[in-house]
């Protein structure tokens, strides 16, 4: 548990460097790698704030759905270029992200 609890000012430093512009991924499979690794930071921050009872379970669990939803998009994204639609792929991609910054928006204010 302590692990996972230092771990939590590691993602938010990271998600802050992100915001202010120091991670700039360019290309499709850049973007979709950095939207991957923001799905696993949610993961840890998810697990941290229940483990640390500040957040319940239910809410845990709430909030795990949202995050599980965002990583099926990012695999069907990562599926759609792969078979070549690219417009589609996108349009995946693009929407994964928005739902991974609302919900790092919404764990940045849990406490």
């Amino acid at each position: 548990m302590r692990l996972k609890l230092n771990i939590l000012p590691l993602l938010i430093l990271l998600a802050a460097c992100a915001e202010i512009g120091l991670v700039t991924p360019q290309s499709f499979d850049q973007r979709l790698s950095y939207a991957y690794d923001q799905h696993t930071g949610a993961l840890h921050s998810i697990s941290a704030a229940v483990n640390a009872k500040e957040m319940s379970g239910a809410d845990g669990k709430a909030v795990l759905a949202i995050a599980d939803n965002s990583r099926m998009l990012l695999d069907s994204a990562r599926m759609a270029t792969a078979s070549g639609d690219t417009e589609t792929a996108e349009g995946r991609l693009i929407l994964a992200t928005n739902v991974l910054r609302e919900l790092s928006n919404y764990l940045r204010g849990v406490k």
